[in-house]
């Protein structure tokens, strides 16, 4: 499996946690809850970045538009030991040219598949 190529990202990562839950509700008020399968919370990440020379923009955008979305890469956040497996759900860019850097920002959803 791929890596995402080890470009640094700017500092402070946007983050949200989902939870995929079962619930059956009885009469009352009353439910009752549970996790639905074993991976039932999944993090989605935001990562940005800016400024990059022309060279790191191409690497950083042919890698992540070639994944298509369906072909997870590993990933490995900064305050983590291990990585974890992502697909990139959303992709947004501005273009270097002669005079101006580009910059990339991407959002990155957890996945489970083996």
């Amino acid at each position: 499996m791929q890596t995402l190529p080890d470009i640094p990202h700017d500092y402070g990562t946007a983050g949200q946690v989902a939870f995929a839950i079962d619930k059956v509700s009885f009469g009352d008020g009353y439910s009752q809850r549970r996790p639905k399968g074993l991976n039932s919370v999944a993090d989605t990440l935001t990562l940005n970045w800016t400024l990059l020379e022309p060279e790191d923009w191409q690497t950083l955008y042919d890698f992540l538009r070639g994944t298509q979305g369906v072909t997870a890469f590993l990933y490995q956040p900064a305050w983590e030991s291990q990585p974890r497996q992502w697909l990139c759900s959303a992709l947004n860019y501005v273009k270097p040219t002669s005079y101006r850097r580009g910059a990339i920002t991407a959002q990155l959803e957890e996945n489970f598949d083996p």
